[in-house]
């Protein structure tokens, strides 16, 4: 629900609702994923979007082969509500993201909250950590807390994960390009 607050969209500037904010970013980290699927030196990804539903994870998009057309009717319509069940959420993308055939595999989390609800996302990592060793493939976990302070997932960053903060919408825009640009998509034709 705290998504629906707003915050600037640049220094200065008019505030909007981080969802909104959130929903166009979303839709920028689409647009690169289409341009590099269709370069010609780009391997074949697989995208899923999980959510929070009420106590619960929700799969909003089940990981599969990357169709842009689907996640943008998905973003076009999604709206958030209730608590923050981040451990669950990511337990969810973890538990999918080692039983794909991947051979390389990121956890990008987008959160305005700390954990409110189910099991803590420290404890979460680090089973997926613990799972991935066992697999022998590493899970990359990177962390955008938007509008909050990134230090309340220190723990995760001492877990291995990239974190990092947004307080507006031109942050948020760089720091989705960061992540994609410079951790998941380092095979990208440049």
């Amino acid at each position: 629900g705290s998504m629906n607050q707003p915050i600037p969209t640049k220094p200065g500037a008019k505030p909007d609702a981080k969802i909104r904010i959130a929903q166009r970013a979303f839709g920028k980290v689409i647009d690169r994923l289409e341009a590099f699927a269709k370069s010609p030196a780009a391997k074949p990804i697989a995208v899923g979007v999980y959510v929070f539903r009420g106590n619960e994870a929700l799969v909003a998009r089940p990981l599969g082969p990357f169709n842009a057309a689907n996640l943008r009717r998905w973003l076009k319509n999604v709206r958030p509500d209730g608590p923050t069940p981040l451990g669950a959420t990511m337990f969810s993308a973890g538990r999918d993201l080692l039983a794909s055939p991947a051979a390389s595999r990121h956890l990008l989390v987008l959160t305005d909250g700390a954990n409110t609800a189910g099991p803590t996302p420290e404890k979460v990592l680090a089973q997926i950590v613990q799972a991935a060793e066992r697999k022998q493939t590493p899970v990359f976990t990177h962390i955008i807390a938007l509008d909050l302070n990134p230090q309340v997932f220190a723990p995760l960053k001492k877990q291995g994960a990239t974190l990092i903060g947004a307080v507006d919408e031109a942050q948020l825009n760089s720091q989705f390009d960061f992540i994609l640009e410079e951790k998941i998509l380092v095979e990208a034709p440049r």
